[in-house]
C-alpha cells in the first residue's frame, strides 16, 4: 500500500481518526481557525499541522480546524512551497 493510499485509508474509515477529527472539531468551537466560518459556507475539515505523529496524533498540538477554502489554501502554500525546495 502506497504512503497516499495508507492515508486515504487512515482518514475515510479509521474510528481513531473520526474520534480525534471530532474532538478537535469540539476543542476550536466547531468554527474555522482562520477566517473563524461555522461550517455554514464552507465544510469544515480538520488539518494535520505536520505528519511526524501521522496516526498518533496529539489532538491538541497536531491539529486544526480549518473551512474547506482555508484548508485548500494552506495545502496550496505548503504545497508550492515543498516543489520550490526541489526546484520544481
Amino acid at each position: 500500500m502506497s504512503r497516499w493510499e495508507d492515508y486515504d485509508k487512515y482518514i475515510s474509515s479509521s474510528p481513531v481518526w473520526a474520534e480525534k477529527r471530532e474532538a478537535r472539531k469540539e476543542i476550536d468551537g466547531h468554527k474555522c481557525r482562520t477566517c473563524h466560518h461555522d461550517g455554514s459556507e464552507d465544510r469544515l475539515e480538520v488539518h494535520h499541522a505536520h505528519y511526524d505523529s501521522f496516526k498518533n496524533e496529539d489532538v491538541e498540538n497536531d491539529l486544526i480546524t480549518l473551512c474547506s477554502r482555508c484548508h485548500d489554501a494552506i495545502t496550496n502554500v505548503f504545497r508550492h512551497k515543498k516543489y520550490e525546495e526541489r526546484g520544481i
